[in-house]
C-alpha cells in the first residue's frame, strides 16, 4: 500500500489521467449495459411458445406522461380458449421483466394468457424514461399498470406482485379494485413493520444513505457496476418514494382473493412477514414453500402451478 501511495504521489498527472480514463470507461460500460438489456427485451425469443413482443403508444398513457415514445410488453398465449382474465406479472426492485422469462412460459403452458413488462425506471423503461415520472412510488407503479391494462383493453386481471411489487398490487386494489380479479403476493413486501427494522423513519434514512453510496458517489468514483447508474437511482427512488405504512389498512379491508406464496428460506423478505400478512388479510390463502426469494427464476414450474391452481378458482 505504501508503495502504491508513493507511486501516486510521484506521478500526479499520470494518476489523474488514469482516474479520468477509468471514470469515462465505467460510464461507457454502464451505458452499454442499459442498451444491452433493452436489446435483450426487444429480441427475446421464448422456446415454449412464441412470445408477442409489442409496444403500446405511450402518448395514450396521459395520466402519467405524454413524453414517452412507446412502452414494450411481452405476452404469451394471447388467444386462450376461454375468456378467463390474464395473469399480469409485476417484477420487484431492482429487477426487470427478464426475471419472469421462466415463469411466464410455465403459466402459458397451463393455458393462461400471460403478460409482463418493465416497470418505470428499469430495463426498457430505464435511462432517460425514468426521469419523466414525477416519482417512482408503488402508487405511481399501480397507476402505470392500470394504464397499460387500459391500452391492452383488459378489464380485469389476476395480478402477481413479486417482492417490492407486492406493494404495487396492494395499491392497485386500493385505487382500482374493479380491475383486480385476484392478487398474488409472491415473496412480497407489505406491512411496514415487516420491512427491515420495521421503522419508517429508520428505513428511509437508510435509503437516503443508499442514494449517497449508490447514486452520488459513483458519479465521481469509477464503479464498473453491472447495474446502470440510472437504474440504481430508480431502485433507490422506488424504495424512498414508497410509503408502506398505509398498506396494513389496505390489507385489512381487501375483498379480492389473495394468495400469499412465500419461501421459508427467503433471505430478503422473511417468512414471518408472510405469516403476518396472512393474519392481516381476511381473504388470503397462505402457501409456504421450502424455497427462497427467487422462486420465479429457480422454481418456475412449481410457482406457476401454485398460481394457476389459485387463480383458476377465482376466474
Amino acid at each position: 500500500m505504501k508503495r502504491i501511495l508513493n507511486w501516486i504521489k510521484n506521478r500526479p498527472k499520470t494518476t489523474i489521467a488514469i482516474y479520468v480514463f477509468l471514470l469515462v470507461l465505467s460510464l461507457v460500460l454502464e451505458n452499454d449495459s442499459w442498451h444491452f438489456r433493452y436489446r435483450v427485451l426487444q429480441q427475446m425469443e421464448i422456446d415454449n411458445g412464441a412470445a408477442t413482443i409489442d409496444k403500446i403508444p405511450a402518448e395514450k398513457v396521459r395520466a402519467l406522461t405524454s413524453e414517452l415514445t412507446d412502452i414494450p410488453y411481452l405476452e404469451l398465449n394471447p388467444d386462450p380458449t376461454d375468456d378467463s382474465p390474464p395473469v399480469v406479472l409485476l417484477h420487484g426492485t431492482p429487477g426487470s421483466s427478464i426475471g419472469f422469462n421462466d415463469l411466464a412460459p410455465e403459466l402459458s403452458s397451463l393455458g393462461r394468457r400471460t403478460i409482463w413488462f418493465d416497470m418505470p425506471g428499469f430495463a426498457a423503461m430505464g435511462g432517460p424514461r425514468s426521469r419523466q415520472f414525477e416519482n417512482l412510488s408503488s402508487e405511481t407503479f399501480a397507476e402505470y399498470v392500470v394504464a397499460v391494462l387500459d391500452e391492452l383493453k383488459i378489464e380485469r386481471a389476476h395480478v402477481v406482485g413479486w417482492s417490492n411489487a407486492g406493494a404495487v398490487g396492494l395499491r392497485m386494489v386500493e385505487q382500482s379494485p374493479e380491475r383486480v380479479s385476484s392478487l398474488t403476493l409472491l415473496a412480497a413486501v407489505g406491512s411496514q413493520r415487516t420491512e427491515g427494522s420495521g421503522s419508517y423513519f429508520f428505513e428511509h434514512s437508510k435509503y437516503a444513505l443508499g442514494k449517497i453510496a449508490f447514486v452520488w458517489a459513483p458519479r465521481v468514483i469509477p464503479p464498473f457496476a453491472l447495474i446502470p447508474l440510472d437504474e440504481r437511482e430508480s431502485f433507490i427512488r422506488n424504495f424512498s418514494d414508497t410509503d408502506q405504512r398505509p398498506l396494513e389498512n389496505i390489507m385489512r379491508s381487501i375483498e379480492q382473493p389473495v394468495l400469499i406464496l412465500h419461501g421459508r428460506n427467503d433471505f430478503l423478505t422473511s417468512d414471518w412477514a408472510a405469516e403476518h400478512h396472512h393474519e392481516l388479510i381476511p381473504t388470503s390463502t397462505l402457501i409456504m414453500t421450502p424455497h427462497d426469494h427467487f422462486m420465479p427464476m429457480f422454481e418456475p414450474k412449481e410457482t406457476a402451478e401454485h398460481i394457476e391452481r389459485f387463480v383458476s378458482r377465482h376466474d
